[in-house]
């Protein structure tokens, strides 16, 4: 029960966070930066929480080559997909 009153808490910081940045009518360049930062912060928090765990799985420099490959190709839609969004250029 506290977890989930924790996680909701946490949650409720995101719509603060979100009303916080709507009021204040940021430019599109300040609205990139804030995406950027939020995305390298998801980022940091799905590898240290991932890698972990990989590496008990992985047995040799194949399935290494293998962990590399998938993450790649689960990136490289998503960097495809900024390339022309409205807040990345």
């Amino acid at each position: 029960v506290r977890a989930c009153l924790l996680n909701f808490l946490s949650g409720l910081s995101v719509c603060l966070g979100g009303i916080t940045v709507l009021a204040g009518n940021p430019t599109d360049e300040a609205i990139g930066i804030l995406l950027a930062m939020a995305g390298g912060v998801y980022v940091n928090i799905a590898a240290s929480e991932t890698i972990p765990r990989l590496e008990s799985f992985v047995k040799d420099r194949g399935d290494r080559v293998l962990t590399l490959v998938s993450f790649i190709v689960g990136t490289v839609p998503i960097g495809l997909v900024l390339l022309n969004h409205k807040h990345c250029g």
